[in-house]
């Protein structure tokens, strides 16, 4: 019995030393709901769930290999690996429309809620710029963590989107506290 104590305890050390530096599976496997709302002059600044304009919005997926949200709200893909968020501008009508700089005042958030293993959250997200294409010009989006298990990224004002706006997000994951 001894012996199965300190083998279960060297195995309870490992695990803890594993997640101090990062989930080994990041996001990988996670089920994950992503939420699209806007806020500006068209809202009278309120922020509201883009589903209110007929919107695509409020789709799941599970985090994988493949894309995750092909086509979302028609805008861009959304593709999530295991610690990155990436967003790629799309080609539609819809998208040729709203390219150019974000007005003052104007916010396209995108929100996502995982499903994580018990003991895991998400301690940080920022956008990278090693990874991400952007528009000459453009201001850098900003993210969020809002909580354990919730991202946001914002578009915002000075962001310029477009053919070539591709950021991504770098996402750590670790143990929960």
């Amino acid at each position: 019995m001894r012996t199965q104590l300190i083998t279960f305890a060297a195995s309870l050390a490992g695990a803890t030393a594993a997640f101090a530096g990062g989930h080994s599976g990041g996001l990988d496997g996670a089920t994950v709901v992503i939420t699209n709302t806007f806020q500006g002059a068209q809202t009278e600044g309120n922020e509201t769930d883009v589903a209110a304009f007929g919107l695509n919005n409020n789709r799941f997926a599970t985090v994988g290999d493949d894309v995750e949200f092909p086509d979302f709200i028609t805008l861009y893909t959304v593709d999530l690996s295991g610690d990155s968020i990436s967003f790629t501008w799309g080609d539609s009508d819809m998208a040729n429309q709203l390219s150019g700089p974000t007005p003052d005042g104007n916010h396209d958030r995108n929100y996502f809620i995982f499903d994580l293993p018990e003991g895991v959250a998400i301690t940080d997200v920022t956008f990278d710029a090693t990874t991400s294409d952007m528009i000459d010009g453009s201001a850098d989006p900003t993210a969020a963590v809002l909580g354990p298990n919730r991202i946001v990224t914002d578009f915002s004002s000075g962001v310029i989107r477009g053919a070539g706006f591709n950021p991504s997000f770098k996402v750590t994951v670790g143990a929960a506290e």
